[in-house]
C-alpha cells in the first residue's frame, strides 16, 4: 500500500475534526460526556494547520498527524487513523517514515557540527600555540626554556 503524508490544508480541516470525532468519542463520552459544542470548540482550538499534514493511502486520506519541530526535538503530539483504515499498517509506516526523516535530520544536524568542528580546531590550536586561550603570566617560564631544559636532562 502507498502510504505518504502531505501538508495540511484549509479544506482538511473537516477531514482531520470528522476522524478525530470517530476515533476519540468514545473515550470522551466515557470520560467526560459528548457535548457537540464544547467538543467542536476543543478541536478548533488544538488543530493546528501549520503542524499538520494528512495522511493518504493509494492517495486517498485516511488519518492525519500533528507535529511540533524545532531544533531538538520532534513532538507528536496527535496521530489519528480512520477506524475502518485501521489494522493495516498504515500507522507503522507513518511511524517508520517519521523516524526516518528524523533520523536524516539528525545525520544532516551531526554533519554540520562535524564541519564547524573541522573548521574550528586550527583556529583553535593557532590561538592555543600563540597562547591566546587563558590569561598569560609573565612569570611563567618560557615554552622554549622548558624545551632546552628537558632536552638536556634526557641526553644526561
Amino acid at each position: 500500500m502507498n502510504i505518504s503524508l502531505r501538508p495540511a490544508c484549509d479544506e482538511d480541516f473537516a477531514f482531520a475534526r470528522d476522524v478525530y470525532f470517530a476515533t476519540m468519542r468514545w473515550i470522551i463520552e466515557s470520560l467526560f460526556g459528548w457535548d457537540q459544542v464544547r467538543e467542536e470548540e476543543n478541536f478548533a482550538r488544538f488543530f493546528k494547520l501549520d503542524e499538520a499534514r494528512i495522511i493518504t493511502a493509494e492517495g486517498q486520506n485516511v488519518g492525519w498527524i500533528q507535529e511540533q519541530v524545532d531544533d531538538t526535538s520532534i513532538n507528536l503530539g496527535s496521530f489519528y487513523v480512520m477506524q475502518e483504515m485501521q489494522r493495516r499498517g498504515i500507522g507503522t509506516q507513518v511511524l517508520r517514515t517519521l523516524l526516518a526523516h528524523a533520523a536524516d535530520q539528525l545525520e544532516l544536524r551531526l554533519a554540520k557540527a562535524r564541519g564547524q568542528v573541522d573548521q574550528l580546531t586550527p583556529s583553535l590550536l593557532a590561538r592555543a600555540f600563540a597562547g591566546q586561550l587563558v590569561p598569560q603570566d609573565p612569570d611563567d617560564e618560557p615554552a622554549s626554556k622548558l624545551l632546552e631544559r628537558l632536552n638536556r636532562s634526557h641526553t644526561s
